[in-house]
């Protein structure tokens, strides 16, 4: 349907429509990349309001996917609940990083789930891994029980701060034995940056983001855009 439409960006170009390739060799196709590259680019109102486009090269999605391997230690039994809309970048991390570890995804579809469909899709699937945004996560939990979601080994949020109290609700609810990831990241770093594990402590720091990723620097700058002198 948008052939027309991006028709002088298309001109000279061979058009190939996905839903009429047939008899193609089930070989990998190998093509050389340049590491500094665009894997995709996404648009995104980042800490400006005003929405403009990010684009994301092949070294920082590589690096980014073994930090995420890393961090929540995937393997090929994880099974991964891709919740995120497909144009929020999170939904890049809920679905590469579990494939290339041979594991499997299950996608949420374009209609977003109650709190009921969430955790039958969890129970139904064996979901060991479910990124939720912090929001939904705040509500969601309250109305799960242990059984619906018995298969999950992490939940990993994110997206805004963590609403005073939250936690000590998680911390207070049957799902407390359940391992909880704070996470944070702007576009412009490649989606997830920092995480924080949440321990079971009634005086946890619930809002901090953590510590940068092994791929990552944090730095801290004053006004100017200088860097601060250690302490």
């Amino acid at each position: 349907a948008t052939r027309q439409t991006l028709a002088g960006l298309l001109e000279g170009l061979d058009t190939v429509l996905v839903n009429e390739v047939g008899s193609e060799s089930p070989e990998p196709l190998v093509t050389p990349l340049h590491p500094d590259q665009l894997a995709y680019v996404i648009y995104t109102s980042g800490s400006t309001g005003l929405p403009k486009g990010v684009g994301i090269s092949h070294r920082a999605l590589g690096l980014h996917i073994d930090d995420y391997i890393r961090t929540f230690a995937l393997d090929e039994r994880d099974r991964v609940l891709q919740f995120s809309t497909i144009s929020f970048d999170a939904a890049m991390e809920q679905l590469l990083p579990i494939l290339t570890r041979g594991g499997r995804t299950v996608m949420r579809g374009k209609g977003l789930w109650n709190f009921d469909e969430t955790a039958a899709a969890i129970h139904r699937e064996g979901i060991t891994l479910a990124y939720l945004p912090t929001g939904y996560w705040r509500s969601w939990f309250e109305h799960v029980t242990p059984g619906q979601v018995a298969s999950l080994r992490l939940v990993a949020i994110g997206g805004e701060a963590i609403p005073g109290g939250a936690v000590d609700g998680w911390q207070g609810s049957p799902l407390r034995s359940v391992p909880l990831w704070n996470t944070y990241g702007p576009t412009e770093t490649t989606i997830t940056a920092s995480s924080h594990l949440i321990p079971f402590a009634s005086n946890d720091t619930a809002n901090t983001i953590g510590r940068a990723w092994p791929s990552r620097s944090a730095y801290v700058m004053d006004g100017d855009g200088n860097e601060m002198p250690v302490g």
